[in-house]
């Protein structure tokens, strides 16, 4: 059986989401979103109820002094 690794997105800076963020739950075997989520990025997933499949991580910072986030061996 072939081990698939997740994807990981870092949408820190991103300020606009969609229904492409959405519709991307059933493309991934599993995503994380790596945060904190901006409002507009976080909308969608709340008013579509797609928060679930979704590993969030919102401790993640891109500065890695700052992040609480562990990366995955």
């Amino acid at each position: 059986m072939i081990q698939m690794q997740p994807i990981m997105l870092d949408l820190t800076r991103v300020t606009f989401g969609d229904c492409a963020l959405v519709d991307a739950r059933h493309r991934c075997t599993r995503l994380i979103l790596l945060g904190p989520l901006t409002g507009p990025v976080r909308k969608p997933l709340e008013l579509t109820d797609s928060r679930k499949p979704f590993q969030i991580e919102p401790g993640y910072s891109p500065d890695p002094t700052t992040s609480t986030f562990k990366t995955l061996q």
